[in-house]
C-alpha cells in the first residue's frame, strides 16, 4: 500500500447515516449506525484494503485520543504510516457532512423548472412515497411487483396502457408478509404472462420496523445504487399502532432520509363509507405525495378477475382517470392487461363525477334529482357540478331538464 499525503482525499459516498469512502491505496472505509450523545458522535467502523477485512470497531469522533489510538493499531496490525492522516480526514468529512444536513437554497419564481417529474407515469412520482391500498387478495403485490419489474428493466407495458419508466432503476422488493418462493412464484408468473426471458429482481424478507432497519437499508441502497423501493406491506414496516401518528409518521421520515421513490402497500379501512381510506392513521394520506386504491370490480371465472386502480389523492398533480386492469392467473402465468374503463358499466362509478354526469345525459334529459338518484350523489353535489359544466359549455338547461350541449 503507497503512502498518503497531507493534500490526498478520498472519494466519498453517503447516504443519511452511512458513508463509504475510498483512498487510491485500495483502503475503503465504511461508516454507518451514526449516533449523537452528549455532544459526541458515535459510528460503527469497517476498514478494508482491496476487498479484505481489516478492522472493526464503533468510534467517538470527537474523543481526544482519535486519531491516535486507532491509528497505532492499524500501524502495528495492518502496516502503513498514513492512518494518522487517512483518519483525520474521515472525521473531518464525516462530522462535516453529518452536521450540516442538505443546504438552504433561495427559490425564485423565475427559475426554469421542469413540471412535475414521475418514474412511472402518473403512478409513481420520482423520489416521493406513493400508496397503493386495498382489500387483500385484490392484487396489491403482484401490481407492486409488476411495477418492480417495469422500472428495473425499462418495459413498456400494455397492462398498464402502454407506459413506460421515465429511466431504469434498480428496485428493491421488500416482503414483510410473505416468503422469497411465494414472491418468486409471481415473478415468474409475470415473466410468463408478459413473455420475457429470465428475469431477476432484488428480494429481501424484512421482519423489523423500517426505522429500525434503516441503518442496514441505508448501506443496501449506497451499495446497490438502489432508486426504487417497495413495502410490502405497512402493517408490519410501521412497527407499532398503526391508528396511531407516530410510527406511521416516522415510518414516512425514514422514506424521506432515503430519497428515492417508494411505493408502499396498506390495507383498506374498515369504516364503512364511500370513498375508502387506507386503514390506519390519516397520516396514511397526508403522508405519501400520491394515494391510489386498488378495488375488485367483479370477477369473471376462477382465477381471473377486473380491477380498478383509483387515484385518490395528488400532492403533485390533479387527480387522474382511474385505470382498468383484467388479472389473469392461468397455466402458472400471470396476465395483466388494460381494460378501457368507459366501456365497463360496472366500472364507471369510478370515473370523475363530472364525466359520469355527462355519461348519463348521452342518454336523453335528466332532471337533476334524476341524476342524483342515479349517481347516488346529493342534489347539492348536482347542483355544484351542473354550474361548472353550464360554465364549461357543456350541457344546457331544458324545459324538461338537464342534457348535453
Amino acid at each position: 500500500m503507497s503512502e498518503v499525503s497531507e493534500q490526498f482525499l478520498p472519494t466519498i459516498k453517503h447516504n443519511p447515516g452511512i458513508f463509504i469512502f475510498k483512498w487510491p491505496n485500495g483502503i475503503e472505509v465504511t461508516v454507518s449506525r451514526m449516533r449523537s450523545d452528549h455532544g459526541d458522535v458515535y459510528g460503527e467502523v469497517v476498514f478494508r484494503s482491496n476487498d479484505k477485512h481489516l478492522h472493526q470497531t464503533k468510534l467517538n469522533f470527537l474523543a481526544a485520543r482519535y486519531p491516535t489510538e486507532i491509528a497505532n493499531f492499524m500501524e502495528r496490525n495492518s502496516g502503513g504510516e498514513f492512518w494518522v492522516t487517512l483518519l483525520k480526514q474521515l472525521a473531518f468529512h464525516v462530522l462535516r457532512i453529518y452536521r450540516e444536513g442538505d443546504p438552504v437554497v433561495r427559490l425564485s419564481s423565475s427559475s426554469g423548472l421542469e413540471k412535475v417529474e414521475y418514474l412511472l407515469y402518473p403512478i409513481l412520482p420520482l423520489g416521493h412515497p406513493t400508496v397503493i391500498f386495498g382489500e387483500g387478495g385484490v392484487g396489491k403485490s403482484t401490481l407492486a411487483l409488476l411495477m418492480s419489474l417495469m422500472v428495473d428493466l425499462a418495459l413498456d407495458v400494455e397492462a398498464l396502457g402502454g407506459i413506460t419508466p421515465s429511466k431504469r432503476v434498480n428496485g428493491l422488493y421488500l416482503d414483510y408478509e410473505t416468503n422469497e418462493r411465494d414472491i418468486a412464484w409471481k415473478l415468474r408468473g409475470l415473466s410468463k404472462g408478459l413473455n420475457l426471458p429470465e428475469t431477476t429482481l432484488l428480494y429481501r424478507r424484512s421482519a423489523l420496523p423500517l426505522t429500525e432497519d434503516a441503518p442496514r437499508l441505508h448501506e443496501i441502497i449506497l451499495e446497490r445504487d438502489i432508486g426504487f423501493l417497495v413495502i410490502d406491506s405497512a402493517g408490519v414496516a410501521c412497527g407499532g399502532d398503526l391508528n396511531s401518528a407516530e410510527p406511521v409518521n416516522n415510518m414516512f421520515a425514514t422514506l424521506r432520509q432515503m430519497g428515492i421513490t417508494s411505493l408502499v402497500l396498506a390495507h383498506t379501512s374498515k369504516e364503512e363509507r364511500r370513498v375508502k381510506t387506507p386503514y390506519g392513521s390519516v397520516f396514511f394520506m397526508y403522508q405519501p405525495r400520491s394515494v391510489w386504491e386498488l378495488r375488485r370490480v367483479q370477477d369473471i371465472s376462477k382465477g381471473e378477475m377486473n380491477l380498478a386502480l383509483v387515484h385518490r389523492k395528488a400532492n403533485v398533480s390533479a387527480l387522474c382517470d382511474p385505470l382498468a386492469l383484467n388479472l389473469k392467473f392461468q397455466d402458472n402465468s400471470i396476465m395483466v392487461t388494460s381494460l378501457d374503463i368507459n366501456e365497463m358499466p360496472e366500472m364507471s362509478s369510478f370515473l370523475p363525477l363530472e364525466e359520469r354526469m355527462t355519461n348519463a345525459l348521452s342518454n336523453g334529459l335528466m332532471t337533476e334529482q334524476e341524476l342524483a338518484n342515479e349517481l347516488d350523489i346529493t342534489m347539492g353535489e348536482v347542483s355544484g357540478i351542473m354550474r361548472r359544466l353550464l360554465a364549461q359549455g357543456r350541457v344546457r338547461k331544458f324545459t324538461l331538464g338537464w342534457g348535453l350541449a
